[in-house]
């Protein structure tokens, strides 16, 4: 296997940084890409992680940016190489031929993939009784308010209903069902029904919530009435992300669900987290205050010009505001990275935590700048600050290596 392109010269400021995504399915990766040149071909690989840091590189494919820079690419689960256990990040890199631009992206591996691939064991139902929480934690298990339905169009009135306790964990409000092959209750088939599960949450801050779906057939989510996940689909079991903003406070969580045939199961769970950035927007241009936003920022890359780029959030502006951005970040291989930043007005970058800004444009604005520094192959935290007085309002962040992917570790497919 070939190790990845150097990378060529940098494109111009002015072109837009790619985008990475990565969704799963059972069996196979899915990563879509946005902002390549049209035309060039873009190299896919896994940052396997058997250890600590980045010690593999596996090659998923390779494809073909279209006329709009854009890319889809479907590659098998290398599973001996998928990190071990819930909650671990798989991260998939893409590097451009013609740009030498390089995408990174992490997603959330579901226990099921990171357990060695198939359908996550889902334990026998039992008799047994949950053991009840301790004393020092008062929340009880949750309950969901379900209603059923002897069709699978959720039509007509319900044929039961009842308390459906929490079966996940005595500490979380989760959902966790499996009937099986069996019926859900009296009156009910053991195929083509539905059922709807309604309960109140209590989320603790104001944060970026991920929920995570598992299900065979179909689910979806709503979160005060707001649809977040649609898995209306007949389908064996898979999982599905959702991703909102939400305050502290009760909220209204409800799960529509269907059986068509064979084992019904339905797992739902959530957390407040981050995939790329994480957000901080503030009514001030000294970055304190109270926090107005707060919320999962794929990129830094944000306008006030309809046209040229993403705007700002809805709410923020369009003078005297400040954005504080954090960002932990997987860096492949240990080489010189050149980091680059544009803005309008002030705008600053620090690495690890230090006091020192790598890039100060903080008094300077506009303006824009470049700083290269070697960075060790493994996990650093970025932070970027901005603040807006004025007029224009635009920021651009991005970094790229100067130094070429170490050569990728032969793996034979798995059988």
């Amino acid at each position: 296997m070939a190790a990845p392109d150097s990378p060529a010269q940098p494109a111009p400021r002015s072109a837009p940084t790619p985008v990475l995504s990565v969704s799963f399915t059972r069996d196979a990766l899915i990563i879509q890409g946005e902002q390549f040149a049209p035309g060039e071909r873009v190299r896919v690989y896994l940052a396997a992680m058997p250890s600590a840091g980045f010690e593999q590189f596996v090659l998923l494919g390779e494809t073909t940016a279209d006329a709009r820079g854009a890319l889809v690419l479907t590659a098998g689960l290398p599973m001996r190489h998928m990190p071990k256990g819930n909650g671990g990040m798989a991260h998939v890199i893409a590097q451009g031929s013609v740009t030498g631009f390089t995408a990174f992206a992490g997603v959330a591996v579901p226990v099921a993939v990171s357990a060695g691939g198939g359908e996550p064991a889902t334990p026998a139902p039992t008799e047994t009784p949950l053991p009840p929480p301790p004393t020092s934690t008062p929340e009880p298990i949750g309950e969901w308010f379900a209603e059923y339905y002897a069709n699978r169009d959720l039509g007509g009135p319900p044929v039961l209903t009842r308390m459906e306790e929490t079966r996940c964990d005595a500490r979380h409000q989760w959902l966790c069902l499996n009937w099986g092959r069996a019926s859900a209750g009296d009156g009910m088939p053991a195929d083509q029904w539905s059922a709807t599960f309604t309960r109140t949450i209590t989320l603790d801050t104001l944060d970026n919530y991920i929920f995570e779906l598992w299900v065979d057939d179909g689910a979806r989510v709503y979160l005060d009435g707001q649809l977040i996940i649609n898995e209306w689909r007949q389908g064996r079991w898979r999982a599905a992300y959702g991703f909102t903003v939400r305050g502290p406070g009760e909220h209204t969580l409800r799960v529509d669900y269907f059986d068509a045939a064979g084992a019904a199961r339905v797992k739902l769970s959530w957390w407040a987290g981050y995939t790329a950035w994480e957000a901080r927007y503030y009514n001030s241009t000294y970055l304190d205050g109270p926090v107005i936003l707060k919320r999962d920022d794929h990129d830094i890359n944000f306008t006030d010009k309809p046209g040229e780029g993403p705007l700002w959030p809805p709410g923020i502006g369009p003078d005297n505001f400040s954005v504080d951005w954090t960002r932990v970040v997987h860096f492949p291989c240990s080489c010189e990275y050149e980091f680059s930043v544009a803005a309008d007005d002030d705008v600053r970058v620090f690495i690890d935590g230090q006091a020192k800004p790598l890039i100060d444009l903080f008094g300077k604005g506009p303006g824009s700048d470049s700083a290269i520094r070697f960075m060790r192959a493994g996990r650093h935290l970025i932070q970027v600050q901005y603040v807006e007085r004025g007029q224009d309002a635009y920021v651009r962040f991005y970094w790229r290596p100067l130094c070429p992917f170490p050569p990728p570790t032969v793996i034979p497919p798995d059988p």
